[in-house]
């Protein structure tokens, strides 16, 4: 079994020589994302807690220290953590965090996160009635086989040229809710002619509401745009 080590702040290494009662420093925050293990006798590497990924260490190295360890985690490249991040979502946790890097100092906050969360969702929130009645038009088209094969034979009759498929959004997602609200806006031509193929489709949204939710998407695709270069992993340049 891999032994475990216990880094400190400036790479050091806490062995069994070290006194009980001695005050240990700080540990770095970059070990609440990796454990350093022993795999032979001369050599140790960190790995992520999260993907298991392994790199280089070496004690009081600057080259394999704990840099492209902060790297790892900070700016998206692992793959667990940028799946966990919370930038679509509205309800970060309290343990839930972001990680950037400023002035070369690791900081762990979820800053980016909630402004950028916070204002796709105070959008939503203003536009609630009129993004709520988006929503039942779509769940009207599909959670019936029947009306969705009526709104697809008129799509086909007007000729919309939209590739998007209505989608039935995750409210506790932002992106989920601004991917709906685009599919939905590019198809509102097949749902202003809707009732005169189904009589019984009888909420159609009003001009004017439709040109609402295209001002609201056009200002939710910069959020969405930033969340996405946020969250693009980065690979290291042959520089």
């Amino acid at each position: 079994m891999d032994a475990l080590l216990v880094p400190t702040d400036n790479n050091e290494l806490l062995g069994s020589d070290i006194l009980p009662n001695k005050r240990r420093r700080k540990k770095s925050i970059v070990w609440e994302h990796f454990v350093v293990k022993k795999v032979d006798a001369e050599h140790i590497r960190a790995y992520c807690k999260q993907c298991e990924k392994s790199f280089a260490y070496i004690t009081g190295s600057k080259l394999a220290g704990t840099s492209h360890l902060k790297r790892h985690i900070a700016l998206g490249i692992c793959p667990v953590t940028r799946q966990k991040n919370q930038l679509m979502t509205g309800t970060p946790g309290p343990r839930s965090v972001n990680h950037i890097l400023l002035n070369g100092q690791l900081l762990v906050g979820n800053c980016f996160a909630r402004v950028l969360s916070n204002i796709a969702q105070d959008a939503l929130g203003i536009m609630r009635e009129v993004i709520c009645k988006i929503r039942e038009n779509v769940k009207y088209v599909k959670t019936s086989e029947t009306h969705e094969d009526k709104f697809l034979e008129l799509k086909q009759q007007l000729q919309v040229p939209s590739m998007k498929d209505l989608v039935i959004d995750d409210q506790t997602k932002w992106n989920s809710t601004y991917h709906m609200l685009v599919a939905a806006c590019e198809l509102q031509e097949v749902f202003a002619c809707l009732d005169t193929s189904d009589p019984d489709y009888k909420i159609t949204p009003s001009i004017d509401e439709w040109r609402q939710v295209e001002i609201l998407c056009m200002y939710l695709k910069y959020l969405y745009d930033a969340a996405n270069i946020l969250t693009a992993p980065t690979y290291p340049t042959a520089n």
